[in-house]
């Protein structure tokens, strides 16, 4: 039934065409047919743009700094908790006193260890999404200015490194996200933008800009 109703409109929608090209045809005799006009498309490996980009590479070398010295932090309490483990062990029964005290002490370590591991991650994630973000929109910035200037209509992703042998796509079902989710089959080097932009960017970001 919804079958015979969707062939139903499917004709339903073909006369109708039909009906205003007939009409077209009977008013607009004559009239000139008016192709549109060549569209100029280039590509952008974005990956490939961050991967060598100074700013990325700089800004990452900084979130490694503080990602050291917040692991670093987490060394010493850990380190700590095993100092106080090994005495634990090494107390006799006369020593219970010591023992209440060192336990206390270890599990007040233990809880601050798991909330800043948890905290630490949190951070980082968050630092890393920030800096995504804003480079993606320096990226896409730079694209803009590039396709403007050298009058390119659109710029797409360029996704023609995926392949249907990297193991996401191992799968039947990874296979046809894989094929779904591709952008660009095949792209000449003419049109490739992405040495461009990593060119514009690198330049402004050496001149302070």
């Amino acid at each position: 039934m919804a079958m015979q109703k969707r062939n139903g409109l499917l004709a339903g929608a073909a006369l109708g065409v039909a009906g205003v090209l007939g009409v077209g045809i009977g008013l607009g005799a004559g009239v000139a047919y008016q192709s549109a006009e060549a569209t100029a498309v280039a590509v952008v490996d974005i990956d490939g743009v961050s991967a060598e980009l100074e700013e990325f590479k700089a800004r990452v070398a900084d979130i490694n700094v503080k990602r050291e010295a917040r692991l670093g932090e987490l060394r010493a309490i850990s380190d700590r908790i095993a100092e106080i483990n090994v005495e634990l062990e090494s107390l006799t029964e006369a020593d219970q006193a010591r023992g209440i005290e060192l336990s206390i002490e270890g599990g007040a370590l233990q809880n601050d260890l798991q909330f800043k591991q948890g905290a630490f991650q949190q951070e980082a994630d968050l630092l890393q999404a920030a800096l995504t973000r804003e480079l993606y929109g320096k990226i896409t910035e730079a694209v803009t200015r590039i396709a403007e200037r050298d009058g390119y209509d659109i710029v797409l992703f360029d996704d023609k490194s995926i392949s249907l042998n990297d193991p996401a796509a191992a799968s039947f079902a990874g296979s046809v996200e894989a094929i779904k989710s591709k952008k660009v089959l095949y792209a000449s080097d003419v049109v490739d933008l992405t040495n461009s932009v990593l060119a514009l960017m690198n330049n402004e970001y050496a001149a302070g800009g």
